[in-house]
């Protein structure tokens, strides 16, 4: 079925609205997928605070232009699905990546993150990203070591002080 003018500008403006709100777009190829592929990946996709819709190259086209993000023609070339980040970008590059080792004909084309296009090794290296909470962990615990070892060591100083005087004082009670 063929797409209305309207129909085809209401999309580029959807699509555009999204891009503009998403932390990053990740490019798919999808072609030889089942509905029920498809479907999986796009709830997959939605669990990650994510969105994955198939796209018309030409509409996509427009709606980067139109966000003001670069137009990487090298990755809208055949079959394309793209997947709006709407929350962090690692989970919805996780779930894209574990979808493609269970899915052969869905692969990753690249991706756009803050205004620069990545190649699909750079979505993997976004997938191996810790989660933001173990990030967290991992700074406060860096910054916990330290401050640790500082009250390690400033508790054995006021130990020994205490052991001096301990030992003093039982030195002038045998005395």
């Amino acid at each position: 079925m063929a797409l209305t003018r309207e129909r085809k500008e209401m999309l580029v403006r959807q699509f555009a609205e999204m891009a503009a709100r998403s932390s990053a777009l990740i490019f798919t190829e999808n072609q030889g997928l089942t509905v029920a592929e498809m479907t999986q990946v796009r709830r997959r996709v939605r669990e990650a605070e994510g969105a994955y819709h198939v796209v018309k190259n030409t509409l996509l086209r427009l709606a980067l232009a139109q966000a003001g993000l670069p137009v990487p023609d090298e990755l809208l070339r055949g079959p394309t699905a793209v997947s709006f980040c709407l929350g962090e970008v690692p989970p919805v590059a996780k779930a894209l990546v574990e979808a493609t080792k269970e899915m052969e004909r869905l692969q990753i084309k690249g991706g756009i993150l803050e205004g620069r296009v990545m190649d699909p090794e750079g979505i993997q290296a976004l997938a191996d990203l810790p989660t933001r909470e173990v990030l967290m962990a991992q700074v406060l615990g860096g910054i916990q070591g330290p401050a640790r070892q500082v009250a390690g060591v400033v508790a054995g100083g006021i130990r020994q002080i205490l052991n001096l005087l301990q030992a003093r004082i039982e030195q002038l009670e045998t005395a």
